[in-house]
């Protein structure tokens, strides 16, 4: 009887470190998560932006920074440094005047080929790895895993649709 409590301490103990890197790889990539939606709800707001204002790329990546990295947001913060913006407005030919009408090829281009003039918005943010990561290199064989992990998110919308010069 004795033994067996024994070994159950024992287990106990050797199993503490385990609890916590379980508990701590799910804290980290439940920020991997929500910092992927909170980039998806960005990426969408840019392509609004596009859609429903006169802004241009930079005045939307700058709202889009303070969307995503004020002090003033309650909740998840994100680092302007680890940041990267692709924010492309196509504009559509203005099919009301009468100079438009000049250039037909342009004009035709737009009508068929609607796919090839996507305004989009696609936002990156890197994470460094967690030291756990390191310790897996140098325990466990096989390939290396990566330093940085890069989380993404794409919107786009057609040109248009609403966008305007």
């Amino acid at each position: 009887m004795k033994n067996s409590r024994g070994q159950t301490l024992i287990e106990s103990i050797l199993m503490i470190p385990v609890i916590v890197i379980v508990f701590s790889m799910i804290t980290w990539f439940s920020r991997i998560v929500l910092t992927r939606q909170q980039l998806v709800m960005a990426s969408k707001y840019g392509t609004d932006m596009i859609y429903y204002s006169n802004m241009n790329e930079a005045q939307i990546e700058e709202e889009l920074k303070d969307y995503l990295c004020n002090k003033d947001n309650k909740g998840r913060k994100l680092n302007p440094d680890n940041l990267k913006f692709i924010i492309k407005k196509e504009t559509f030919l203005d099919i009301d005047s009468i100079n438009s009408l000049g250039d037909l090829d342009a004009l035709q281009d737009n009508f068929l080929n609607p796919a090839d003039h996507l305004s989009s918005v696609h936002l990156a943010y890197e994470f460094k790895s967690p030291p756990i990561f390191s310790a897996w290199n140098t325990f466990i064989p096989g390939p290396n895993l990566p330093d940085k992990i890069t989380v993404s998110a794409h919107a786009e919308v057609l040109a248009g649709t609403g966008v305007k010069r």
